[in-house]
């Protein structure tokens, strides 16, 4: 699980053109699915909406194992 320090678009696909599904605001938490360096793939908790948001956007992992890779399915 991570938290989201910026604003982020969640996005259809990892290409910056595509479809906004939703958004993710500073607090907001995202289940992390897969991270690259420049997009994760995951689901908001709060909305259900499954997208790429931008690394950058998110915080820490949060939890007991906090090893900087994405979080265990």
């Amino acid at each position: 699980m991570r938290s989201a320090i910026s604003a982020s678009a969640i996005r259809h696909s990892s290409r910056l053109d595509s479809e906004k599904l939703g958004a993710l605001s500073p607090g907001d938490a995202f289940e992390l699915y897969e991270l690259s360096v420049e997009q994760g793939w995951g689901r908001s908790v709060a909305s259900g909406v499954v997208g790429f948001v931008d690394a950058a956007a998110l915080g820490p992992h949060m939890g007991d194992n906090n090893t900087g890779q994405a979080d265990a399915a």
